[in-house]
């Protein structure tokens, strides 16, 4: 079963264009796994067999594990999903923005993500020698370019560490000065190793006090500045279903792929490996089906993905009938108090009988980072 919503059942479709990069960044599982990696891009064929299904969905994010300018037919691919009526984002760690430019703000990409993890020298250790300057540059020369368009949205998209916070503040007053929208601060959720791991905030407990006052140093500066900032959660939460949905998001992988986000759609040989506080999982990665079988939309009717969604639709359901509840037993009365317990107990019962799928254990933002 699809949601509906607006027509378009899933809120959005990511679609790795390539695993291809032009770095070896130190925060990437691609260069953790590098003897398991495989490099690949999308081929002509599978973005055909994909284009009459791009109706299903509302924002169409082109990039998966690799760097998506490296394709050289993107163009054409924010082209066919325009045509289809989708809003299309694409994420970039920057090197070849510049040379992008000029087409990126032509074909009205709506939202445009740069990667950055620092300022100066901070950025260069974690990025394989990105200059944060240059990317800056760059950025503020698409800022420039789309002037008196809307389209499209700029956003810094910083991948916080467990010793990057500080530069958040000074990244944030940046990003305002190129022209950037927005900055969205995002954890190391994808720890594939150890190092991954021991890089990451991601764990047992809150994070550090001197990361909650460089987050709050760097909302104090985007409010000064006029841009919008999204902050990271700062402590772990109880989730029925993780911000990748998969009840209405989807992924696919350079190879064809179907899966139920890009967490899953890792393009390794063997089985996914996730890094927790109890050691190395294996996760073996659902496939809802491959493009070269059959087309997505009946890959995300057919029952293997139908099966894997079904406990988040009933989690969800238990969740929707707690507010219910509590709308109706809101009050402080002693009959609305136990109203109330009674409601929590009964979403308590239904989310241990219904716990997220296998593939999801340890996963970060299944806890809700």
């Amino acid at each position: 079963m699809l949601e509906g919503m607006g027509g378009r059942p899933l809120r959005a479709l990511q679609v790795e264009v390539t695993s291809r990069c032009s770095r070896r960044c130190l925060v990437c599982p691609r260069s953790a796994l590098a003897g398991q990696w495989r490099d690949g891009d999308l081929s002509p064929g599978t973005w055909r067999r994909l284009v009459p299904d791009l109706a299903l969905c509302r924002h169409l994010h082109l990039q998966g594990w690799g760097e998506p300018l490296l394709h050289e037919g993107l163009r054409s691919m924010v082209r066919d999903a325009h045509a289809a009526g989708c809003r299309v984002g694409i994420t970039t760690n920057g090197d070849l923005l510049a040379d992008a430019a000029g087409w990126i703000v032509d074909e009205q990409v709506e939202l445009l993500t740069l990667s950055i993890a620092g300022i100066g020298e901070r950025n260069r250790i974690l990025r394989d020698g990105a200059d944060s300057g240059a990317l800056l540059d760059a950025l503020g020369e698409l800022a420039r370019r789309r002037a008196g368009r809307r389209l499209p949205r700029l956003q810094l998209g910083f991948l916080l560490v467990r010793d990057n916070a500080s530069d958040l503040p000074e990244l944030v007053r940046a990003g305002a000065a190129a022209g950037a929208d927005a900055v969205v601060v995002n954890h190391l959720d994808c720890a594939a190793t150890r190092q991954l791991h021991e890089l990451s905030l991601c764990g047992a407990g809150s994070v550090p006090p001197v990361v909650r006052a460089a987050v709050r140093e760097a909302e104090a500066a985007a409010r000064r500045s006029g841009i919008v900032f999204r902050p990271p959660a700062l402590e772990p939460q109880s989730m029925v279903a993780c911000a990748l949905d998969p009840r209405v998001v989807a992924s696919v992988g350079w190879d064809g792929r179907v899966g139920p986000c890009v967490q899953l759609t890792m393009p390794v040989d063997g089985p996914c490996q996730r890094w927790t506080e109890s050691g190395p999982l294996d996760i073996e990665a659902p496939r809802f089906g491959h493009l070269d079988d059959a087309p997505l939309a009946a890959i995300l009717a057919g029952a293997t993905r139908r099966d894997w969604v079904e406990p988040l639709h009933r989690r969800c359901d238990a969740d929707r009938r707690f507010r219910d509840r509590s709308l109706v037993a809101s009050g402080w009365g002693v009959v609305a108090l136990r109203e109330l317990d009674a409601a929590f107990e009964e979403l308590e019962c239904a989310l241990a009988n219904q716990p997220l799928p296998a593939a999801c254990r340890g996963c970060a933002k299944a806890e809700g980072w």
